[in-house]
């Protein structure tokens, strides 16, 4: 699908060690540092802030009725359920402790289909 209303922003500055499709993946996933902020991609109501059924930590940001961001893994997490965010607004930053590097997994998706984000993404 391809969509001509959103423009997204990267959530984070990184490396990505895994693109969309490889060993299964919905989304990418980014290296970072921890203690780097997660930016909200677009504007929009978060839709879970949280624990899900296969993320520890999660935020799922709904952008309109066909379209939602999903950021997850090594999150603390700085926004809750139906907070309204505007696209740059910082909802996590990246947990510290032992591990030197973190990452971050972020997809898109469309018509509750995921997408690749490298398509959606500047």
């Amino acid at each position: 699908p391809i969509l001509t209303d959103r423009i997204f922003i990267w959530p984070i500055n990184g490396k990505i060690i895994c693109n969309y499709g490889e060993l299964g993946n919905k989304g990418i996933d980014i290296q970072v540092n921890p203690g780097t902020e997660v930016l909200a991609a677009d504007d929009g109501k978060i839709a879970i802030a949280g624990k899900t059924a296969k993320y520890p930590e999660a935020i799922i940001i709904e952008h309109s009725s066909t379209t939602c961001t999903l950021y997850a893994h090594d999150l603390d997490i700085l926004v809750k359920k139906n907070d309204y965010v505007k696209k740059g607004t910082p909802i996590a930053k990246i947990k510290s402790g032992t591990h030197k590097t973190r990452y971050i997994h972020f997809e898109i998706w469309i018509n509750e289909q995921a997408v690749n984000p490298a398509v959606y993404l500047p």
